[in-house]
């Protein structure tokens, strides 16, 4: 049965790759052999890290935040889960400090308690909190506090509240589907850039740690909190990645296990031998789902296969989650071109599949043939072309050549913006993106 129109525009509005799957959206997700939420919640439940502090890594669009749902989802009977956005949170992602992110982590401490239990955190702690803040705020922002601890946006995990029903539980999911979250309220002031500079050891600083350690030892009447902030790999300044992670350990210092999401810098040796110091790296490479284009690099077949294999089951997911039976869809050469050309990138590969759509529905094809395929590709490699410069196509050649950035500006810039991305079969390699073509003229 061929396709029409309102299928190809329901498969269009699922494979959104704006959107994070949710709690009640996993159905669409596909566990990774080596599932970062998997290792954390196994060394969590193994009583090994009971105070750990992870950062999962990897490409931007790689599946970071779904893996904190996942997560979530995994251990919500073993922990009070605490969520924080940062990304919707902050007006400026790279101008956050460590006392913001802080800041942020009390709040929703506090938050998540009332919200999901009912609990009341000591009136006191709060105004700890809300305090010590103030006066690292920088004067010229005239900024109310109390706004900020609004401000702050959870992570959507409410629907695993205890005893929330059916009809509540739906609700939320509707109200989900249209947000992407708990949307901060129009007006309200966000974070990024309000605090003074403050480095490790001071007196206002250790006082804000305090503070939040006697927030989360609160909610811990109820059960252990386990703390996940999202947003801090959309760092794009290498000098705000340093400052958080490697020269810092600020972030690492409160009293429970937390889980960040980092930028995919992290993954290269000279970002990540500081880092270390304080964190364990949850490595989230891509989808192996071609050879190395160096020489100098190797993947097993069947490394290749599984990693093909789980691409397909992405789109039959989303295939079925749009009504649309992928047999009949999208032809097999085509779908084998998509899954190449997504380079092993979950979003890469929601974004080509999503264009493939549109274009079959404006054209009311019944199908997406290999040709339509092309076009979809041929669309999103117009985005990397438009921004290519002769700097960037050297080092994309040199990576190609040699499967490892050079390191440098050049070389962040390239990995913050996909047009290199790591994979991992024991050990690191790079590949250019493949739908940039570096023997175009």
């Amino acid at each position: 049965m061929s396709q029409t129109r309102d299928a190809w525009r329901r498969l269009y509005k699922v494979c959104d790759p704006k959107e994070r799957l949710h709690i009640d959206e996993l159905n669409l997700f596909v566990e990774r052999p080596d599932s970062a939420a998997r290792r954390i919640a196994n060394s969590l439940e193994g009583g090994f890290d009971e105070q750990g502090k992870w950062i999962i890594c990897g490409s931007v669009g790689t599946g970071k935040s779904t893996e904190l749902t996942k997560l979530a989802e995994i251990l919500h009977d073993s922990y009070l889960v605490v969520g924080v956005d940062l990304w919707r949170a902050s007006a400026r992602i790279d101008e956050v400090s460590a006392a913001e992110i802080l800041f942020c982590i009390g709040a929703a401490a506090v938050r998540t308690a009332q919200n999901q239990f009912g609990h009341q955190v000591d009136p006191a702690l709060k105004k700890h909190l809300t305090t010590i803040f103030a006066g690292l705020l920088e004067d010229k922002h005239n900024v109310e506090v109390a706004d900020l601890v609004e401000g702050v946006t959870l992570l959507a995990f409410d629907l695993l509240a205890p005893g929330a029903s059916g009809a509540v539980k739906s609700a939320l999911g509707a109200a989900r589907a249209v947000t992407g979250a708990v949307q901060v309220p129009i007006g309200r002031p966000k974070l990024g850039g309000l605090t003074r500079p403050v480095k490790d050891g001071d007196p206002a600083l250790d006082k804000l740690v305090w503070a939040v350690d006697q927030i989360l030892a609160d909610v811990a009447q109820i059960r252990a909190p386990l703390v996940l902030v999202d947003g801090l790999d959309k760092l794009t300044k290498i000098d705000s990645i340093r400052d958080l992670f490697a020269t810092s350990r600020v972030l690492a210092k409160p009293r429970a296990p937390l889980v960040y999401t980092g930028p995919v810098t992290l993954m290269l040796a000279a970002e990540w031998s500081a880092a270390a110091n304080y964190f364990d790296r949850a490595r989230l490479a891509n989808l192996v789902v071609a050879e190395p284009t160096s020489p100098h690099r190797r993947a097993a077949p069947e490394q290749v296969e599984a990693g093909r294999a789980a691409a397909r089951g992405i789109i039959a997911r989303r295939c079925g989650a749009a009504g649309v039976d992928i047999s009949r869809a999208i032809a097999e050469d085509a779908l084998e071109l998509l899954v190449t050309k997504s380079g092993g990138l979950t979003r890469q590969l929601l974004q080509l599949v999503r264009e493939a759509a549109k274009i079959a529905g404006m054209a009311e094809a019944p199908v997406v043939d290999e040709t339509i395929a092309r076009s979809a590709c041929e669309e999103w490699r117009k985005e990397f072309e438009i921004t290519m410069t002769g700097i960037r196509r050297k080092e994309l050649e040199y990576i190609d050549a040699n499967g490892e950035p050079q390191g440098g500006q050049v070389s962040h810039e390239l990995l913050l913006w996909n047009y290199a991305i790591p994979y991992a079969n024991g050990d690191m390699w790079f590949s250019p993106n493949p739908l940039i073509d570096l023997h175009r003229t």
